[in-house]
């Protein structure tokens, strides 16, 4: 997913996720927390990725500091993507089921 600035965020079965400067190919940050594979990512806002993994929760990160400012848990199973519309966050899980989440706090 395209971040501002210039940047990417990726997500990996390295369990991180990972953003980058599209300029250099550099990484600037990684994003550790998950336990499992990470399978989708969306920016939330300005200030904010969206992570769902295979460990079955959605990390909300901050891009100022990296740090995990919500993790979210209602699946079974892994969560296999997850979309912003503004600040609601949908996700969808391998236990077949969708949540919406509604409002996440994302201070921009």
């Amino acid at each position: 997913t395209t971040l501002p600035g210039g940047r990417l965020a990726s997500c990996s079965s390295d369990t991180s996720v990972k953003a980058w400067d599209l300029g250099s190919g550099r990484c600037l940050s990684a994003f550790h927390g998950h336990r499992e594979s990470v399978w989708s990512v969306v920016t939330v806002g300005q200030k904010h990725l969206a992570s769902g993994s295979l460990d079955g929760t959605i990390r909300l990160w901050s891009l100022h500091d990296t740090s995990t400012t919500l993790i979210l848990k209602d699946h079974n199973c892994g969560v296999s993507k997850v979309v912003a519309a503004g600040t609601i966050l949908v996700s969808s899980s391998l236990d077949h089921t969708i949540r919406v989440w509604g409002h996440v706090p994302n201070n921009s």
